[in-house]
């Protein structure tokens, strides 16, 4: 691994303001000063608030988790980060993040970042990232932009629309957390860098990490990082609609999208986990039977996944309890085809005030044959699945689930008290 280079050292005698930095940078804000003194959680999720008060650990707890891997990466880390939005100019969230990266890189840490060229605010974001890491793709740290009108790997003629990057996790080698070194940690989050996923929208992040290799971990982040290398690679090439792989390993299974168009309503990795649920009530540890949950809290949920919200209605008509929370754009099929079953519950908490900007799909029940608890979450969104490049992370196991449901319980009484949620 190449150490700091001499531009990097360069770097390290100036000041962090509007594209300087320094070899201690300062802390951009008072939540980041606050947020070094919190070890980053390893191996669960953490879940944002954003009707706490303004400027609490509460409302940035996701954002804040990030920046604590950051501050916890040593000198010989390598980084991956692949991010949808990232806003910099009048965002403390998106600086503070920014902040955190250069102090890491300036101790050592080879760091490589990917965002998505459609949004003008990612000019300034683009330019700082260049000061404090190149944009020299065969250097040891860089940044670089998907191509205009497609995202890294997906576009073409089969999109409706130009493709575009929606991912939002990032990959660290190596961590020091309270004396314990873990290896190979993967962030994935709904959350993007931008205020409005702090102070208006509810996001999750899941960090997983290991301390040795052949871990179901360890072989979840190598998954990651061949997508990540995949963006990277790809993007100098002809876009692709359909790139799909799955992969699972003891408690994780992991989606990367694109994704073609149906040739089916069951050719869609969503809708097959959910013809996997194979009974709607199931036997609990005490002898007694449990009716089979599943829930939803959406950001969008649009028609091109109208065979999803198919198999929901004939689920909930065979007895299954499911509640869908939506945060954002609802197709009018999809819709119709939800409320054609009286007893699912689905809120709708888009209009006013605060709102899911999740993509967590739970269910607890018999799943092909066997009692499970299962959550699905990541950056991927309801809709058109060849159109972005996008991640959805299933996470199995009791204690997982019930994190989970808690705070699903807390966003669903969000929503229920918006004078404009429709039921």
């Amino acid at each position: 691994m190449r150490k700091l280079r001499g531009w990097v050292a360069a770097l390290a005698a100036t000041v962090m303001a509007g594209g300087a930095l320094s070899a201690t940078p300062a802390v951009s804000s008072q939540s980041e000063a606050a947020a070094q003194t919190v070890p980053p959680v390893i191996n669960g999720p953490v879940f944002n608030d954003p009707t706490a008060p303004a400027g609490s650990s509460a409302r940035r707890a996701v954002i804040d988790q990030l920046i604590r891997l950051f501050q916890s990466t040593t000198p010989d880390s390598e980084v991956h980060l692949a991010m949808h939005q990232w806003m910099v100019t009048e965002n403390t969230s998106g600086e503070d993040v920014l902040s955190a990266l250069t102090q890491a890189r300036i101790r050592g840490a080879e760091i490589k970042v990917i965002i998505d060229s459609a949004l003008a605010e990612h000019e300034e974001t683009y330019d700082r990232l260049g000061i404090a890491l190149g944009n020299d793709v065969t250097a040891d740290s860089w940044a670089m932009r998907c191509p205009d009108n497609r995202g890294c790997i997906t576009g073409g003629p089969n999109v409706d629309g130009a493709g575009y990057l929606h991912n939002k996790f990032a990959l660290f080698t190596n961590l020091s957390v309270d004396g314990t070194t873990y290896r190979n940690t993967v962030f994935q989050s709904s959350s993007n860098l931008h205020d409005w996923y702090i102070n208006v929208s509810f996001n999750d992040a899941y960090t997983l990490a290991t301390q040795s290799a052949g871990t179901p971990e360890d072989q979840i982040y190598n998954r990651y990082r061949d997508y990540f290398l995949d963006l990277q690679e790809r993007a100098a090439g002809s876009p692709t609609d359909h790139y799909y792989q799955s992969y699972a390993a003891g408690k994780y299974r992991v989606g990367f999208y694109p994704h073609r168009k149906q040739t089916s309503a069951t050719d869609d990795p969503v809708r097959q986990v959910l013809d996997r649920i194979n009974g709607c009530e199931h036997p609990g540890p005490d002898g007694n039977r449990y009716v089979t949950r599943i829930d939803f809290a959406l950001t969008h949920w649009t028609n091109y996944r109208t065979n999803i919200a198919e198999k929901v209605a004939e689920l909930a008509r065979r007895g299954c309890v499911i509640t869908v929370i939506i945060g954002g754009e609802l197709g009018t099929e999809v819709e119709a085809e939800l409320r054609s079953v009286p007893t699912i519950d689905l809120i709708v908490c888009r209009r006013d005030g605060e709102k899911p900007h999740t993509k967590i799909t739970m269910f607890k029940g018999p799943y092909n044959g066997t009692p499970t608890s299962r959550v699905i979450t990541g950056s991927a969104n309801f809709t058109q699945m060849p159109r972005s490049d996008d991640i959805e992370l299933e996470l199995v196991g009791d204690d997982t689930y019930a994190r989970y449901w808690e705070w699903f319980g807390q966003l669903y009484s969000a929503c229920t008290q918006l004078p404009s949620a429709s039921k």
